[in-house]
């Protein structure tokens, strides 16, 4: 009687073995399969959190670079430059065109767009740096605005006579000056910064190939030469 227990035993042994590493592999999948949902759960939402940051901020200012460098090479406003050697930027970072019909502006590019978007946008999802530039840009180009005026009667007065301003006339000139010289700088730093976001949430979506940004400026690839300009206009003066 002492064999068959024994036989029994061993059998047990190897069922109970058995049943461990099913129940090993079946707790590997359920963990496995666990871990393969919530990494594509954060998969996922990073990628709404990236659409967001992309569409809500960086999309729509780069949009507003693109076509101001766009309009900047089409009507040729790189020859205003006092230097031939200073690039588009340097001469005037972001353009501040108007177009007004019977005196009235019917719509403006560059600068009042940027400040205009500014108020569109959900700031949580951009970055400190910024929010720092567009908030210093807006209150600058502001008072500039307001005391544009201001200025140009302050330069007539001082060629007649500088000893006759008061100084709060002298202090709001200064500070015209000042603010101007600061949104010049503050426009090159914003354009770099608008750049990399793009660029960056670009990538994180794999959407950064056939970009037209190369070494952090915007490359306009529609820009017409200034010879087949030329061309096409003396060809249309011969018919």
């Amino acid at each position: 009687m002492i064999i068959p227990i024994i036989k029994l035993s061993i059998q047990t042994s190897a069922i109970d073995w058995i049943n461990a590493v099913c129940s090993i592999i079946t707790a590997a999948g359920v963990i496995g399969g666990g871990i393969w949902t919530y990494n594509t759960y954060l998969k996922t939402k990073n990628k709404e959190m990236y659409e967001k940051v992309l569409l809500s901020v960086y999309a729509p200012l780069y949009k507003i670079l693109y076509r101001q460098e766009f309009i900047r090479d089409n009507m040729l406003l790189r020859k205003d430059c006092p230097n031939k050697d200073t690039s588009t930027t340097d001469c005037a970072p972001i353009l501040d065109i108007e177009t007004c019909k019977n005196g009235i502006i019917i719509s403006q590019i560059g600068r009042c767009e940027i400040i205009e978007k500014t108020k569109e946008m959900n700031l949580a999802y951009a970055s400190p740096k910024l929010i720092e530039l567009l908030s210093a840009y807006e209150f600058a180009c502001k008072f500039q605005d307001k005391h544009k005026s201001d200025y140009h009667m302050y330069i007539d007065e001082c060629k007649k006579d500088i000893n006759d301003i008061n100084e709060n006339t002298k202090q709001i000139a200064h500070s015209y000056v000042a603010f101007d010289i600061s949104i010049h700088n503050i426009e090159k730093d914003l354009i770099l910064e608008i750049i990399r976001g793009f660029k960056q949430y670009k990538k994180m979506l794999g959407l950064d190939k056939d970009c037209s940004v190369e070494n952090n400026e915007i490359n306009n690839k529609y820009k017409v030469d200034f010879d087949e300009i030329k061309k096409q206009i003396e060809s249309d003066c011969q018919k």
